[in-house]
């Protein structure tokens, strides 16, 4: 994801926020940190921002990976919908 937001960057260096699509992720809570992130299987992670709909995401998930699609403003993602292995959530 990063490096696409990067040559997007390069491309309209005023745009602020990005649409993201992270394959096979996992929605997780950091209770230490009281933070929220989706991690991949080789076991990298993105934050999420802090929403109290980030609860449900992991609900939907059943801890399992899903499809997440995502608004990505350089610090944090914002979850619009998630994709699951038997159902879509918009």
């Amino acid at each position: 994801i990063l490096e696409q937001v990067a040559q997007q960057l390069g491309q309209f260096p005023w745009q602020e926020r990005f649409l993201a699509i992270v394959h096979n992720c996992v929605p997780r809570y950091d209770s230490e940190h009281k933070s929220w992130f989706v991690q991949d299987s080789a076991g990298s992670y993105l934050p999420l921002r802090s929403d109290d709909k980030n609860w449900e995401l992991l609900a939907y998930s059943g801890g399992h990976p899903v499809a997440l699609v995502a608004e990505w403003d350089g610090q944090h993602l914002r979850p619009l919908s998630v994709m699951a292995e038997h159902f879509s959530l918009l």
